[in-house]
């Protein structure tokens, strides 16, 4: 994740099976938080990240073992 150039994940809210051509909905955006991935690859790799970004970043929706990574950096 050095390079910033990272990829985009998505949550699943129901499991089953999908095919090419298979439409995929956004059913939810908060524009609140405004985390980007950009973001979270600052915090990480930075040496000396913007504290506020930081603390934004870990109250978003971001996965936890990415908040525990970003957390583990700092403590």
């Amino acid at each position: 994740y050095k390079s910033y150039k990272w990829g985009f994940y998505l949550s699943v809210i129901q499991e089953g099976t999908i095919e090419t051509g298979d439409e995929i909905i956004r059913l939810e955006k908060n524009d609140s938080e405004n985390v980007r991935l950009l973001d979270v690859s600052k915090c990480l790799v930075d040496k000396e990240p913007d504290p506020e970004l930081v603390a934004r970043v870990l109250n978003s929706k971001l996965a936890e073992q990415m908040k525990y990574q970003l957390q583990s950096r700092f403590s």
